[in-house]
């Protein structure tokens, strides 16, 4: 795993780690090295989770339009539906997202 100068993860919230693991696992899996390109530094959209330590970004385009799908599969085959992940243009994005626990309990 490489993470990219500046990038804090010292933030990171412990409900992340799952996510991060399984995103590590998959790129081990196809023999591509992991780059963590955001944690909880920078300029994100108000409201981001970046703040709070519940998100982080990885760069996606060293992969092909395959393996970006193979790793949305993976992804969401491991990860129950407190993590969201979002493909961007260059970066994919994983959060916590406990909206749908809170959701069951009125």
């Amino acid at each position: 795993m490489y993470i990219k100068k500046d990038v804090r993860l010292r933030s990171l919230c412990a409900c992340m780690v799952p996510a991060l693991i399984i995103c590590c696992d998959f790129f081990n899996s196809i023999k591509k090295e992991i780059i963590i390109t955001s944690g909880n530094e920078g300029i994100h959209k108000k409201g981001s989770k970046h703040y709070d330590g519940e998100a982080f970004d990885i760069r996606t385009y060293h992969l092909s339009k395959s393996e970006i799908s193979q790793f949305q599969s993976y992804f969401r085959k491991r990860c129950d539906s407190c993590f969201d992940l979002v493909i961007e243009k260059d970066h994919a994005h994983i959060e916590y997202d406990d909206s749908e626990i809170f959701e069951e309990f009125p």
